[in-house]
């Protein structure tokens, strides 16, 4: 896969790149007045963001009854890493499960 990727050419790419740039403005339009999205769950948020260049940071929240880790996800705006890094810190500093460290013999 990565090989067939050094053979695309230059105009191939700028419209990768036009593309791109209308996603993540789309994206942009889609978040309206919000400032970060937190996401509890496991969704395609991840690949959306990899693509749109948005910032993303996971939260450790502990671990559920098996001993598998359950995280936080929290996404931000473009450019905006300041309001993303205040809003993990302030969940952390509400629930500070982050202190938690898993414990490896229930681990099959």
């Amino acid at each position: 896969i990565f090989r067939s990727n050094r053979y695309v050419s230059g105009v191939e790419y700028l419209r990768q790149q036009r593309v791109r740039s209308q996603v993540m403005r789309q994206f942009e339009q889609e978040l309206g007045g919000i400032d970060v999205i937190v996401n509890g769950f496991d969704s395609n948020l991840l690949v959306m963001t990899n693509l749109t260049g948005h910032p993303q940071i996971h939260l450790p929240m502990g671990a559920d009854e098996r001993g598998n880790g359950k995280s936080l996800t929290v996404v931000g705006r473009l450019y905006k890493d300041d309001r993303l890094l205040e809003t993990g810190w302030a969940i952390q500093r509400a629930f500070p499960k982050y202190k938690e460290r898993p414990d490896f013999e229930k681990l099959g």
